[in-house]
């Protein structure tokens, strides 16, 4: 992300940065030990939990003390449980928080004895706690195959501030501390809250019981039901009972206590919630939430599973977003959004919230309904809400062209990474909680969204949506793995001839999720005969790299090939026409394309690779690009797409930088933003390498020519009538221009700055 275009951050890494648990954050605890977080040491032990024991209903009592000064909660919690195998202990997780020991029991459930009077108390020997797992371990004779038992326990735990598990937050009314609290438990921090089995292949049902005090308000996934009963002993407190949840996965249950105030969509089954004063910001997310919900429902041709949405919007969320399921959590900037008074729309902050929202709702089906079975396929879920959070925003906001956005702010930028040695594959090995937290990172989100959207476009959309739901509805509140998805995809494509009878999307994407990198496919024609060869090797930035790794096997992709012609000027048709069957070279005849003609691979980047041409075609490409009338004959995407790829690869040294430059010499005559903003991202490296060398003027004046058209058409005033890529395209040429000391630019900016800091209450674009 260049440094001057912050003020327009690339969307997609922000809803990177708005996802659950990206980053650690360093406890500030002073409390006693028992409360003190337990850090696993990392040892050559499973930490799975065995799975002679499967939770099948969770009863659980939380009594949050939040009012109180000491900030601990009290718990009581009814575990119903299936036994698969004949067992002598029961282990679940637990963590931070202080279990009765004297009080835990266990005895077998009988469906046919409501009261419970007759069935059998089975006795516990021992009960202890394992760290490095996380386990509380509760030996007992033995349980038996095929019946159900009942696993009571009483826990005392704390409210922490550490923005995991349940902990507390607060905010501030004329200087008075408003206290909340609430939970993130994404994803293995259920277990600092109650004790359960925090796996997310081990969905339940959960019964909800919540005490607050009276002058408060509490949510939960589901609604309430019934009215409020008395707290014995707490006069000011009661107890709300909510509804028993689908099965659902630990990671993804949800409660807050606080007193905020709430906006609701006209049926009331879509509700906002945010502090007193902030809740006049909840206003745009409620008019396009209750739309994208719908547009998912139609799109997934499954309707949403729960009787209502909540969405809170927290001052403190680690998080910045989570999907929990019927109860959604939002950093305050990823939700509230204030229209300035002038008509002028911050339309950045807009685009944010709406993408956002859009992943967010869109996991309440591709996470929460089905689950992965391990954090392994974490990628698969952010990687999918990643990509839909642009399909459900231009659901509802078509006008800003997200689907175009995507490729500059999000393919263009996980290039970056992947070019990198030290990337990693998106599909990785995990086990211990800090392993699993470390792959909320961008290559499980960007990357993940990328080759999730390639196969959108090689299956079609047609044939991806169908797949979609017949996985959804198949694998409905269950866990499942990638594979389960590539087989349904793979039987769709079948049914319907869009893949040979003998290649698998699991063919296919193996070779994307479980290698590092990406390719280059590089394109050598032959003039003479109009035959085309085509090689890849895997595209590194550093040439060092490259040689290090050159005598050593290579990774070789499934590639969808797409081409278009001088001739044919196709841009809409994103099916392949050959693939790159995980081999190094293949050779295309029978083209129909003039040696005098260019030709273009990878149509509206829709793949997931690099492209370079011979150097006759590269020039062919030029020719067309500068010529002012028909440079547009080529598409806006692919525009992008040649200026960040010739870039990167002078870069990486795969081809000479007057060649580079001659593609970017066509920007004299481009005022469109996504091939500015592909240029000023891969300029920004060269800035950097040139900035403190002689020949960084001639650089800053070749770069001050190509936008000074630009600049012009752009101007500085924000008009309301303005649409999205203009505003973002503004933003970036101001920034480049005045960086570069664009004498107008300069004095201009000067000239606002001026009368900002001199004028109350400004009209900034009236000076």
């Amino acid at each position: 992300m260049d440094t001057n275009t912050t003020t327009l951050a690339a969307t997609g890494l922000l809803v990177y940065y708005f996802a659950p648990c990206h980053e650690k954050q360093v406890s500030t605890s002073t409390e006693t030990d028992i409360f003190s977080p337990v850090i696993p040491t990392k040892k050559d032990i499973d930490i799975r939990l065995p799975r002679n024991i499967v939770p099948d209903l969770y009863e659980l009592w939380l009594i949050p003390f939040i009012w109180e000064g000491n900030f601990t909660f009290h718990g009581e919690i009814k575990i119903l449980v299936n036994v698969t195998n004949d067992t002598n202990n029961v282990t679940l997780h637990a963590v931070d928080i202080k279990i009765n020991e004297s009080f835990t029991s266990i005895r077998e459930y009988s469906s046919n004895d409501k009261s419970n009077n007759k069935t059998t108390v089975i006795g516990i020997t021992e009960q202890k706690n394992d760290a490095d797992r996380q386990f509380h371990v509760i030996k007992t004779s033995k349980l038996k195959k095929g019946k159900q038992y009942i696993i009571h326990l009483k826990f005392i735990g704390y409210l922490n501030d550490d923005l995991h598990g349940f902990y507390r937050s607060s905010y501030t009314v004329d200087n008075q501390t408003r206290w909340i609290a609430t939970t993130q438990f994404e994803p293995t921090d259920a277990r600092r809250a109650f004790p359960c089995f925090d796996e997310p292949a081990l969905k339940a049902k959960f019964q909800i019981n919540i005490a607050r005090p009276q002058n408060m308000t509490s949510i939960s996934n589901m609604p309430k039901k019934g009215k409020t009963t008395p707290l014995p002993d707490l006069d000011t407190y009661v107890w709300d009972h909510y509804e028993r949840s689908v099965p659902m996965s630990t990671y993804l249950v949800a409660f807050i206590v606080f007193d905020f105030d709430v906006k609701k969509s006209k049926d009331g089954d879509f509700r906002i919630w945010a502090r007193p004063d902030a809740i006049a910001q909840t206003e745009y997310s409620l008019s396009i939430g209750p739309k994208m919900l719908k547009f998912y429902e139609d799109y997934f041709k499954i309707k949403y599973p729960l009787p209502k949405m909540d969405i809170a919007a927290l001052p403190d969320f680690e998080a910045g977003a989570m999907e929990n399921w019927g109860l959604m959590m939002f950093r305050e900037k990823a939700l509230l959004y204030q229209k300035e008074e002038d008509g002028i729309t911050d339309n950045d902050s807009k685009q944010l919230i709406a993408l956002v929202l859009a992943h967010e709702l869109s996991h309440q089906w591709f996470g929460n309904l089905v689950t992965a079975s391990w954090w392994t396929d974490l990628w698969l879920n952010e990687g999918f809400a990643s990509y839909m959070e642009y399909i459900g925003t231009n659901a509802v906001e078509p006008k800003w062209r997200v689907l175009e956005q995507y490729v500059v702010h999000e393919l263009q930028s996980s290039f970056t990474l992947d070019a990198l040695e030290s990337s990693h594959p998106i599909s990785i090995e995990v086990d211990y909680p800090d392993e699993i937290n470390e792959i909320f990172d961008a290559i499980t989100y960007v990357k993940g969204s990328a080759v999730i959207r390639m196969m959108d476009h090689f299956l079609t959309t047609d044939v991806f949506k169908k797949g979609l739901t017949n996985y959804l509805n198949e694998k409905a509140y269950q866990s499942a793995e990638s594979n389960d998805l590539w087989y349904a995809l793979t039987k769709q494509a079948h049914k319907d001839k869009i893949l040979d009878p003998n290649i698998t999307v699991k063919k296919i994407m193996d070779t994307w999720t479980l290698q590092t990198g990406f390719p280059v496919v590089t394109v050598l024609r032959n003039y003479s005969n109009g035959s085309i060869i085509l090689t890849q090797e895997r595209f590194l930035l550093d040439n060092n790299a490259t040689r290090i790794t050159s005598d050593k096997w290579e990774p070789l992709w499934w590639i969808p090939i797409t081409y278009t012609t001088e001739k044919q000027l196709n841009f809409n048709n994103t099916q392949p026409v050959k693939w790159m069957k995980a081999e190094r070279s293949i050779t295309l005849n029978d083209l129909d394309v003039k040696p005098s003609q260019w030709i273009l691979f990878n149509v509206q980047e829709t793949g997931y690779y690099r492209v370079n041409y011979d150097t006759a075609n590269w020039k062919l490409i030029i020719k067309q690009l500068n010529n002012i009338t028909n440079f547009k004959n080529i598409s806006v995407i692919n525009r992008a797409q040649l200026v960040d790829d010739a870039l990167n690869l002078a870069r990486a040294g795969k081809l000479d930088y007057d060649i580079a430059f001659n593609i970017t010499s066509y920007l004299g005559h481009e005022t469109e933003y996504l091939p500015w903003k592909a240029t000023f991202r891969a300029l920004t490296y060269l800035n950097n390498m040139l900035i403190k060398s002689r020949g960084y003027d001639k650089f800053r004046l070749h770069v001050l020519k190509l936008l000074d058209n630009a600049y012009k058409q752009v101007g500085f005033v924000d008009k309301p009538e303005d649409s999205q890529m203009t505003v973002f395209n503004r933003i970036n040429i101001l920034n480049w221009a005045c960086y570069l000391d664009h004498e107008h630019c300069v004095m201009k900016a000067v000239q606002y700055f001026k009368y900002w800091r001199n004028t109350p209450n400004p009209d900034i674009n009236n000076p």
